[in-house]
């Protein structure tokens, strides 16, 4: 009954009126110059309004030249400065004259103050141009290229985009939406020939959010050249070669005023990819996090691990984002389609530092899934908007392995060839219908109905030759429907209390095939949230508060628990902080009820006893972040505790004659991790010859309960990591980067302790001359696990000549796999720790190809 009247409830609230807005943008181009005519590189331009509130800013590129575009208002102020020279302040009205060409000469300061114009003013700009020019690229790089040259911005492998310490996640094109949840697309899409500019918009707010102004979002806009709007714009390629390598990739992409539109295609059996794990996270809705068993199909579906005897993947992915006045509709699809076979060789060792079970594994996994997120925006007055969201995730799974096992007692190991084999189905669908109205200019509310459904079959068995040892399939299926309402009052712009009801129910039921078990679980949450949220407060502060009240009832036992969240940063033109510390709850997984093979021979034992308790994660998190464009420095360091309890975990139990690990479920009372991390980049300004030089250095410590069969123990892992970075950005015919990754650990157990380190080097050399580009990377990889070390080198090379619209070329990866040189061992090792037993993982190969290419592009 309660939910009939949630859902009523929502649906006679979708009355009542406002008002809305249209946009237009002003350009203004020219040059600085000294008295004497010459030009000034790096002179800073200021776009603000009467109240100095900044609205855009760049700077002058090594001829002196600029170019601003901003919102068109009626009246603004234009400053131009530059370290050494007397600033200059113009005030102008904009007209119908909408294009400005503006010159400016600037004069000697004889009192020559340091980074004077970064003194005068302090806010932070909706809008900073990012200059591309100087960083010595050709026309057909990357954004990726673009960006990790750039030292305001860090760039990681899994697409990751970090401005100021703040996570980039959307990317606008001609400032519509593009790219949401979808950076490494776009890192690999777009490149440099189709771009006019680009900016960091740090205000943004497009004009389908009703919430207040003020919100600040930071995201990347970029607008492109005039000639690539309303077109077409594609690649097509083909590669081929030694091992019988192959690969076929292509990209469809049209940007408009309407209409944003981009499909994807690649299929090799190499391992590349173009999505990653962190942005299908970010994309897709729920209610609460993954299952276990969802978390590990995701997490396999989107492994990189290279150290395969072979990795087929084809991915495809389609992208639609329509946008009227009134409208919107974006769909997005994925699919995914691997087969994989990799040998590995596994020794676990217990805590006391004895070897236990050693494995020579053959395995094979293949997966298929359709990932699928689509919603329409419609705003039905300009002070209402109503909206529907669809998320499908689809997974199947199949796996095979088969296992030579070494079972040690005292020394005397008896061997065993095991087998296994298993399917997993995954199929979650979340629906939201939502409204939200905007009374007046103060206040707002927002109310949403929420549908979701989850069905997970997991069917493995255990076998011997003839003989099967332990079979198991559970299945689960759970429904939640979620009613909210969250009403926000503006009082000032640094103050904006609001509150938020939420009702929930969950209906979760788990079966076992094998042994006709049946668990069920209700749970419903009645959750009463108030907080408020300002900014520049006392000109710079920043902040957001939220204090919870929530009810849990589980199968008829109710639960106080009472989370919080609270940030506040203090936000200048070049430095940045911010504090965070939070309590989260979660119901415990429900998968944690039955009996469940994993990692293909494993069997953990479930316990539904431990269902109804409920673990919470503490987090406490500092940091800071200073970002100098003008004289190209950045540094910052993120300091971070988090303090788990009540998890459920894997206690080790035994392995048993047939080389079968046994674990339990049980209740691990607390893990705490303490984190910091410093990261430096300086661009070493040099006329002839400019370099950026970047570093990272972190220290982790973790600190646990663990549990081997009956014995209790403390475990810790603690250990440094480091990065160091040098990069030359000339614009001339050649390059160099090189890059140096540590990451040194120990584990500590019953007095025993268990050091690990893992160093991966690499020189790259980059040569562009003409129509020809070639790179050549050198590497070098140690690992240092447990006493026993593996050394790896090897070179990867990348060459292509570009004639108007076609490339060929030639790249390839473990090159010296062809034509052996050095003396590798093993690829890609790594330690894994759990519950005390420690287990190494060691790769005897890796995918090498070398590959001919031809690529031909549209437009």
């Amino acid at each position: 009954m309660n939910h009939c009247y949630n859902i009523l409830h929502f649906l006679t609230l979708v009355l009542i009126t406002n008002s809305g807005f249209a946009q237009s943008y002003t350009e203004i181009r020219g040059s600085i110059k000294d008295l004497k005519g010459n030009p000034i590189a790096g002179a800073t331009i200021i776009i603000s309004k009467n109240d100095d509130k900044i609205i855009q800013h760049t700077i002058s590129n090594k001829d002196g030249a600029y170019f601003v575009k901003f919102m068109t208002i009626d009246k603004i102020k234009i400053t131009v400065g530059s370290v050494g020279f007397l600033a200059q302040k113009h005030a102008l009205e904009i007209d119908s004259h909408k294009n400005f060409v503006k010159d400016f000469v600037l004069y000697l300061d004889v009192k020559i103050m340091e980074e004077v114009i970064v003194q005068r003013f302090n806010t932070e700009p909706d809008s900073v141009a990012i200059e591309i020019e100087d960083l010595g690229l050709n026309d057909n790089s990357t954004l990726q290229e673009i960006l990790s040259k750039h030292p305001a911005f860090s760039v990681n492998d899994e697409g990751a985009i970090l401005y100021k310490g703040k996570n980039i996640d959307k990317i606008n094109i001609n400032n519509r939406p593009a790219f949401i949840n979808q950076n490494k697309i776009a890192l690999e899409s777009l490149e440099k020939r189709m771009v006019e500019d680009i900016s960091v918009r740090n205000n943004f707010q497009d004009q389908f959010t009703l919430g207040f102004e003020d919100k600040r979002e930071t995201l990347l806009n970029i607008n492109t050249q005039e000639d690539m709007r309303n077109i077409a714009l594609g690649e097509a390629e083909g590669a081929y070669g030694i091992s019988d390598k192959y690969e076929a990739r292509g990209r469809l992409m049209y940007f408009s005023k309407p209409i944003n539109t981009f499909f994807t295609h690649s299929t090799n059996n190499f391992g590349a990819q173009n999505l990653e794990l962190n942005e299908v996270n970010q994309m897709f809705d729920s209610n609460d996090v993954y299952s276990e068993i969802e978390k590990s199909l995701i997490n396999k579906l989107f492994d990189g691990n290279i150290a395969r005897s072979k990795d087929f993947r084809s991915t495809s992915t389609a992208t639609f984002r329509h946008q009227k006045e009134n409208y919107r509709i974006h769909t997005v699809t994925y699919y995914l389609s691997n087969n994989r076979s990799a040998t590995q060789s596994v020794n676990n060792i217990t805590p006391e530092g004895n070897l236990l079970l050693s494995q020579e594994n053959n395995s094979l996994d293949n997966f298929d899934a359709i990932l699928n997120k689509s919603y329409i925006d419609w705003k039905a007055r300009d002070n209402m908007l109503l909206g529907y969201r669809i998320n499908i995730n689809a997974i199947w799974q199949q796996d095979e392995r088969n296992s030579l096992s070494s079972l040690y007692n005292n020394g005397i190991s008896a061997t065993n060839l095991l087998s296994a084999n298993g399917n997993t189905n995954n199929v979650r669908v979340f629906q939201e219908v939502y409204h939200s109205q905007r009374f007046g200019q103060n206040v707002l509310l927002d109310n949403s109905f929420v549908f979701e459904h989850v069905n997970t079959n997991d069917r493995r068995e255990i076998f011997q030759p003839n003989e099967s040892l332990l079979f198991r399939q559970p299945e689960f299926v759970t429904s939640d429907w979620t009613a909210s309402s969250k009403l926000q009052y503006k009082h000032r712009q640094y103050f904006m209390p609001w509150l938020d009801y939420q009702t929930r129910y969950s209906n979760q039921s788990a079966s076992e095939i094998q042994s006709d078990r049946r668990y069920h679980r209700d749970i419903f949450l009645q959750q009463v949230n108030l907080g408020a949220s300002g900014q520049e407060l006392a000109k710079y502060i920043n902040y957001y508060a939220a204090f919870s009240l929530n009810i849990y009832t589980i199968n008829n036992t109710s639960q106080f628990i009472r989370p919080y969240s609270i940030t506040v940063s203090y936000d200048k033109r070049l430095y940045r902080w911010s504090a965070n510390v939070e309590r989260k709850y979660r119901v415990n997984d429900f998968a944690f009820a039955t009996d469940r093979i994993e990692n293909y021979m494993d069997l953990t034992l479930g316990n539904s006893a431990l269902l109804d308790r409920i673990n919470f994660q503490d987090k406490y998190k500092i940091g800071y972040n200073y970002t100098n464009l003008f004289t190209g420095r950045f540094w910052g360091f993120v300091l971070s505790h988090d303090n788990y309890q009540n998890n459920l975990g894997q206690n080790f139990l035994r392995v048993d004659d047939t080389g079968i690990r046994y674990f339990e479920t049980r209740i691990i009372p607390r893990v705490q991790s303490t984190a910091v991390s410093v990261n430096i980049a300086r661009r070493v300004l040099s006329s002839s010859y400019p370099l950026t030089l970047s570093g990272d250095l972190g220290y982790q410590s973790m600190r646990n309960t663990a549990f081997n069969a009956e014995q209790e123990f403390v475990m810790t892992q603690r250990g440094p990591k480091v990065a160091v970075k040098l990069e030359s950005l000339s614009p001339g015919w050649f390059n160099f980067a090189i890059k140096s990754n540590g990451n040194l650990f120990s584990v500590s157990s019953l007095d025993q302790v268990f050091d690990a380190q893992s160093f991966k080097s690499s020189l790259e050399l980059i040569t562009r001359k003409g129509n020809f580009e070639g790179r050549v990377d050198f590497l070098y990889w140690i690992d240092n696990l447990y006493g026993n070390r593996f050394d790896r080198k090897n070179v990867a090379i990348h060459l292509e000549y570009r004639k108007q619209k076609y490339s060929v070329g030639l790249r390839g990866r473990n090159i010296d796999d062809f034509l052996p040189v050095f003396d590798n061992a093993a690829f890609n090792n790594y330690v894994t720790i759990n519950q005390g037993i420690n287990t190494v993982v060691t790769n005897n190969q890796a995918i090498r190809y070398m590959l001919a290419f031809f690529k031909y592009r549209f437009n």
